[in-house]
């Protein structure tokens, strides 16, 4: 009897723990993560290593021409988060969503991340080209050219992230 009691308490403790692991991920949907890259399959689909699980950056998520290999560092987001009972928890990630690219610009513009710069809309064909449309909370702060940084050092950082992607900044109107 004690045997099969600790086995289903042993069970119950595991379904708690990924409950716990699934809630954490599901509310970090959106967020940019980094990770190392564990395994590349046949498809091409990349995994990397996120904390306590694997995220996997299918094929389709991935830019163009990108290449990944075994421990590189990875940027992406937190696309998708599921789990189901033979397979446990599987977390999708993303390079070509807007999101990524949004997150990559919080990330190198402190301004953006703050608030002090809202970001309306992005569209992008990823590794190709991508515009941004802004705009600036505050007069005092010229929204385009802090995105841009001096001499284009923000944006081109963003960019080579992006395997080149020509990224347009541009004035965010309502009308």
């Amino acid at each position: 009897g004690a045997t099969i009691l600790q086995k289903e308490l042993d069970f119950q403790i595991l379904r708690l723990l990924e409950q716990g692991i699934y809630t954490k991920y599901k509310d970090r949907l959106g967020e940019l993560i980094t990770g190392m890259v564990v395994k590349v399959d046949k498809e091409e689909n990349t995994y990397i290593e996120i904390g306590e699980v694997k995220g996997v950056l299918p094929k389709r998520n991935r830019i163009k021409g990108e290449n990944f290999k075994v421990g590189d560092l990875l940027k992406a987001v937190i696309k998708y988060v599921n789990m189901d009972k033979s397979r446990g928890i599987t977390i999708e990630i993303s390079r070509t969503t807007p999101r990524f690219l949004e997150e990559l610009i919080k990330l190198a513009v402190p301004e953006a991340k703050e608030g002090l710069i809202k970001i309306h809309s992005i569209s992008r064909i990823p590794g190709v080209r991508a515009k941004v449309a802004v705009s600036s909370v505050s007069p005092n702060i010229d929204a385009i050219g802090t995105i841009i940084g001096a001499k284009g050092i923000r944006i081109n950082s963003i960019s080579k992230e992006l395997k080149d992607e020509n990224i347009d900044v541009i004035e965010y109107n309502d009308k």
